[in-house]
Parts: structure tokens; sequence; C-alpha cells
């Protein structure tokens, strides 16, 4: 399965699987969650503009960071701030 987004890096930082075998990733610097079916077929999940570090060269990362799904309702985690 290859990863979706129209950016060259990638860092896969967390996932977590729901009851039905749906997989959730976290992707840090493609600014994305993306959501893999059981049957192998990946997409973009979620994305939204202020995860992208307007100044990627200063020590204040910004991006997606951890993942959890309580009950039915997925929760993501940020590093830096909005």
């Amino acid at each position: 399965t290859s990863i979706p987004n129209n950016t060259t890096n990638h860092l896969i930082n967390d996932l977590i699987v729901d009851s039905n075998g749906t997989v959730y990733l976290t992707d840090t610097f493609g600014n994305q969650v993306i959501r893999i079916l059981p049957n192998g077929t990946a997409s973009q999940f979620l994305t939204d503009p202020r995860w992208v570090d307007p100044n990627p060269l200063d020590q204040e990362f910004i991006g997606v960071n951890g993942i959890e799904l309580v009950g039915d309702i997925l929760l993501i985690g940020l590093s830096g701030s909005i």
C-alpha cells in the first residue's frame, strides 16, 4: 500500500486499529492522517492546513503526533502550537 499525498517526506508517527480492522496512521511530515481499509486501500483521511509548519527551520515543529481511539471517536495529537 502506498502512502497518499503530494509530498515526498513522510514520518509515520503512530497508528491505531479500530474494531473493523481499519488502520489509522499519523503522518507527521505529510501533515495528514491516513486510513487503510481492511482490503488494503489507503487514502488521506484527514488533513488541515494549520498542521503545515510555516517555518520548518525553526526549533518549534508543528505536526500530527499521536492518535487514539475512544469508542468511535478518533483523537489526533499535535506537536507544537497552531
